[in-house]
């Protein structure tokens, strides 16, 4: 049995934060440029004006505004007037569009429960997938290093930090565990294709921890959606995983607006 881990790499990307703000000042027939100096690293920067821009864009305050914002939230006494604070904030309009014009391609191997929820992702992406279909060596799994208890609660999904047990089938006098069954449908997957069944229905068998991968290309605002809702403390653990690897690639090559648009933790 082939055990794998969970890898994300960065493939190409189109446009800068230059080019957000681009498509910002494309309504008044304007351009930026970039600064004359560059960072640490070499790399063009973006002039303090441009920067204040992307902020704006990102949460529809001036930077002005931001503050008064913020200091309402620390002198509020009631409730009512905290909940009304954040309603402000919800529904205050993000200049999304000028996000959506720079793109990322990143590759990705993973487990296939782990891509059936990062597939809610729809709009602003694309991807495409290694298909079991065609392809037929033998399946790469990945497993949860420990197993965790359900959380405590009125609670439907989630783990909790607590240690779970391992399961143990037992069947004529042998303990079967879960890697046990992975590498009895692995071996029954392969024995199939060997014997000449065809690979799209003997793959009925493989587990969902089966690794695939996929080339997943998307806008800079659609991956900012993806690490804003995947890093959350709450999403699943190896979903989380995966964001964690997607955040610094798209920081590097958008790191004004990655800072403007995603919440870490």
């Amino acid at each position: 049995m082939i055990q794998s881990q969970i890898v994300v790499k960065y493939d190409d990307h189109m446009g800068s934060d230059l080019k957000v703000v681009n498509a910002a000042r494309a309504s008044f027939g304007k351009e930026s440029e970039w600064e004359a100096d560059t960072d640490a690293f070499g790399k063009p920067v973006l002039s303090s004006k441009d920067a204040r821009l992307i902020q704006f864009l990102a949460r529809g305050y001036t930077s002005e505004e931001w503050d008064v914002l913020a200091n309402e939230f620390l002198i509020a006494e009631k409730p009512e007037e905290i909940k009304h604070l954040i309603r402000s904030v919800r529904v205050k309009a993000q200049h999304w569009a000028p996000f959506a014009h720079p793109h990322l391609s990143i590759r990705i191997k993973a487990p296939i429960f782990v891509v059936r929820q990062l597939a809610k992702h729809q709009v602003g992406g694309v991807w495409s997938e290694v298909s079991r279909r065609y392809v037929d060596e033998e399946p790469e799994l990945w497993f949860e290093p420990v197993l965790h208890k359900r959380p405590v609660g009125n609670i439907k999904q989630g783990a909790s930090a607590e240690v779970a047990d391992e399961p143990i089938i037992h069947f004529e006098d042998t303990g079967i565990d879960r890697f046990d069954i992975a590498q009895l449908n692995v071996d029954w997957y392969m024995r199939a294709v060997r014997s000449g069944v065809a690979p799209e229905e003997a793959r009925e068998h493989l587990p969902l921890n089966m690794m695939t991968e996929w080339l997943w290309t998307g806008s800079l605002l659609f991956f900012a959606r993806v690490c804003n809702q995947r890093l959350d403390p709450h999403a699943q653990g190896a979903t989380r995983e995966v964001a964690e690897a997607i955040y610094p690639i798209l920081a590097e090559h958008f790191p004004v607006s990655t800072e403007a648009l995603v919440y870490k933790v």
